[in-house]
């Protein structure tokens, strides 16, 4: 038998031992596997393949550590990384210091554990951003991010909370940064690549719904992706805390979530001159009541208005009560949540006896190194405004949006009475063919404003840039969108579920890099600054009050910012409001999401 038959023994060797680990209970004996182990260790080291002796010492590391044996495994696993030297860093390397990390986290020594995460989290960081599709560089980081949490609890434990903030940003929706960086470029639009995605694009909105032939869809996904590595940026710019908080007003601050595990929750405060932190250990009914909730708004299914009411009480333990930063005074709130908590409205929660958006305006941000992108405003408005009511959608039983092109004709006028220019397409004339001549002539690309008054889909949690919006005969889904030229400042998607993005997908339970995608991402990718979208569902009539509410603070200059104009409008909104439409299901689905500071000087 040759070598490479005596590798492939000792690796079965090795899966058989792991499958029975993971079919014993906790308590149970595993000496004979540990015996096991030792004989494929011996082997491995008979065959001088360092790779295969420290997968060897690794295996036995889980076993040791199953045990309780911790000390055991620290020096199993210190020879395992000798054993390997400077091979395999971008998977062993990392998998060795991972474990090593869970190690010293049992015997609470955080300053080794803040030692051995910095070395991973630099290895990880060096390799992740070689793979430019972003669910692949997501999956990269799936046997990886127990580093990240690792570093982020120690460097808490140590009190360095600068460093604990920065640790999360590098796991929290960093591809959405590498998007920002390309926008630099100029893509070329006259590639084949391009134009065959196009032409692409075109022909699979000719179809009816369930009769798109599988091989357009894939290779339309294809070319996406290579059209994705060909404008990526290069790797992000280095986040510091500091930075970020010279960005903030006096009467801003942030609050900054991260999960550690399934029920412990880091919460940091943060304003423009200081920082705390807590960690919330959740309650087994506490986290089920948020998986709940996010299921009711992500599958939108058999949904009652009652459904939605709980968020009011989640303020009791998502908010930072306690804190010594003072952020219950603040006129402005940044939130950025992380994994499920993307699906709750924080600004429907209960703080005393208001919401917590009657306190404050409220914008979302997928992480704080957004903050560090400056742009400059537009010296001139344009707003585009689309609206349709009636939909011919081939394979597609829409239903009429009675409210859809009264809306838009309303914000149209909002605009025109005080002086800002305005175009609207209603009706038959908001087709997908209008909007990509737009596109390919510059036109789409003058405007400061988008509002778009149509339906939505839920996104897709396992190809959720194909998440999609209608016009009046096709639909326009988040691949083709991420390809236009946008100039917007803001865009309103006045529609069902235009803002949700996945917690999950493609066989992974929480997407460990949080990354952004759905709508919101694609409009991002585009060139948009803010994103007024929509967690579920809608209700017609309150979207046109809030929607219209909303416009009219921004043309008359009462309001100089979304985030205060939306404030504005839902505080309105619930002033008005009757019992019934004041619950929370008809007004806590919209809100702003954020990427970059405008530069006003």
């Amino acid at each position: 038998m040759g070598v490479t038959d005596d590798v492939i023994t000792v690796r079965r060797q090795l899966s058989r031992v792991s499958l029975e680990h993971l079919e014993r209970a906790p308590g149970d004996s595993r000496d004979d596997l540990l015996a096991s182990v030792t004989s494929a260790e011996k082997e491995a080291r008979r065959l001088r393949k360092p790779d295969l002796i420290a997968i060897t010492l690794l295996q036995r590391s889980e076993l040791l550590l199953a045990a309780g044996r911790v000390r055991e495994t620290i020096e199993v696993l210190q020879q395992a990384g000798e054993a390997l030297g400077v091979l395999r860093q971008d998977d062993l390397q990392v998998r060795i210091l991972g474990r090593l990390a869970d190690a010293h986290a049992q015997l609470e020594d955080w300053r080794r554990v803040f030692g051995v995460c910095s070395e991973g989290i630099a290895l990880v960081e060096k390799y992740r951003f070689r793979l430019s599709a972003d669910y692949l560089a997501s999956a990269y980081l799936r046997s990886r991010i127990g580093l990240y949490s690792w570093g982020v609890r120690s460097a808490y434990e140590l009190g360095q909370y600068d460093v604990m903030i920065e640790r999360a940003e590098l796991s929290k929706c960093r591809s959405i940064l590498t998007r920002a960086a390309s926008q630099k470029q100029q893509p070329d639009r006259a590639s084949e690549t391009e134009q065959e995605f196009r032409a692409l694009s075109r022909q699979i909105a000719s179809y009816a719904a369930g009769e798109i032939p599988e091989r357009l869809l894939a290779r339309r996904q294809m070319l996406w992706d290579l059209m994705a590595v060909r404008d990526s940026g290069a790797q992000p710019e280095a986040f510091h805390l500091a930075a970020a908080q010279s960005t903030l007003r006096p009467d801003e601050a942030i609050l900054f979530y991260y999960w550690l595990d399934a029920t412990t929750l880091s919460i940091a405060v943060i304003d423009k001159t200081g920082i705390d932190a807590k960690l919330h250990r959740l309650s087994g009914n506490e986290r089920q009541a948020l998986d709940r909730y996010a299921r009711n708004a992500l599958e939108a299914g058999s949904i009652t208005y009652s459904c939605f009411e709980p968020v009011r009480n989640f303020g009791s333990f998502l908010l930072p009560h306690d804190s010594r930063v003072a952020w219950q005074t603040k006129q402005r709130l940044l939130i950025s949540p992380h994994r499920v908590l993307h699906s709750v409205p924080f600004h429907a929660m209960r703080l005393e006896d208001q919401w917590l958006i009657q306190r404050a305006a409220i914008s979302y941000i997928p992480n704080l190194s957004v903050l560090q992108i400056r742009y400059s405003p537009s010296r001139t408005q344009q707003v585009l405004v689309v609206g349709v009511e009636n939909f011919d959608v081939p394979g597609r039983n829409l239903m009429r949006l009675p409210e859809a092109e009264s809306e838009a004709a309303e914000v149209h006028e909002i605009y025109k009475r005080n002086g800002v220019p305005s175009k609207l397409f209603r009706g038959r004339h908001a087709t997908a063919a209008r909007l990509r001549e737009m596109e390919s002539t510059g036109d789409l690309e003058r405007y400061s404003c988008l509002h778009f008054a149509t339906h939505g889909e839920n996104v897709n949690s396992d190809s959720p840039m194909e998440s999609h919006f209608y016009l009046a005969d096709s639909m326009f889904d988040g691949l083709e969108l991420a390809r236009l030229r946008l100039g917007a400042e803001t865009v309103v998607l006045s529609a069902c579920c235009s803002g949700q993005r996945p917690i999950s997908g493609r066989g992974m339970k929480e997407l460990p890099g949080d990354d952004l995608f759905g709508l919101q991402a694609a409009f991002f990718r585009a060139g948009a600054r803010r994103v007024l979208g929509t967690l579920w569902p809608v209700d017609s009539k309150a979207a046109r009050q809030i929607s219209t509410s909303f416009h009219s603070r921004l043309a008359n200059g009462e309001c100089q910012d979304p985030e205060t104009a939306l404030q504005k409008a839902i505080c309105d909104y619930l002033e008005t409001a009757r019992d019934l439409t004041r619950k929370v299901y008809f007004w806590a689905p919209f809100f702003l999401s954020a990427i970059g500071r405008p530069d006003y000087d």
